[in-house]
């Protein structure tokens, strides 16, 4: 399988995950305000998203006709900070609760041979559109099933 169906599962599996919402398999070019508020904003009213890319692809020789490439997709997610609704609480449980589910599915719904448990390399703050935002970056690495 290749690295874009394994990031349509990744996607897939963050949309069932209670209390994501905006989940995106590519980084997004907000230009202005409007673009910003329609791509991050959620029914309630808040402010939430999470982009998925390829930070790298390491690949290892298994023989003359045979190669394992292993992906290494970064996850950044983001929640519009609200002092007031213990925002800090609630996006450290919605992180806790995407690794749950991307462990659940170490295959990616078949995408992927195997993928190694997800890792939380980052949170902290971001200002985006002069929006203050809790900000997390999780990291999977996922080995290529065979063809």
């Amino acid at each position: 399988m290749s690295l874009a169906d394994n990031l349509t599962a990744i996607q897939a599996i963050l949309q069932g995950v209670e209390g994501v919402a905006n989940v995106y398999d590519t980084v997004r070019n907000w230009q202005s305000e409007k673009e910003f508020l329609d791509g991050a904003k959620t029914p309630g009213d808040t402010i939430q998203f999470w982009f998925l890319a390829r930070e790298a692809t390491s690949a290892k020789d298994l023989g003359p006709q045979f190669t394992s490439r292993t992906h290494t997709v970064v996850i950044h997610g983001y929640l519009g900070v609200k002092d007031a609704a213990a925002s800090e609480k609630m996006f450290q449980a919605v992180v806790e609760e995407v690794c749950s589910a991307l462990n659940a599915d170490r295959k990616l719904d078949s995408t992927a041979r195997h993928s190694q448990p997800a890792q939380v390399r980052r949170v902290d703050f971001r200002v985006l559109m002069n929006v203050l935002l809790h900000h997390a970056e999780l990291a999977l690495a996922v080995e290529d099933k065979p063809a």
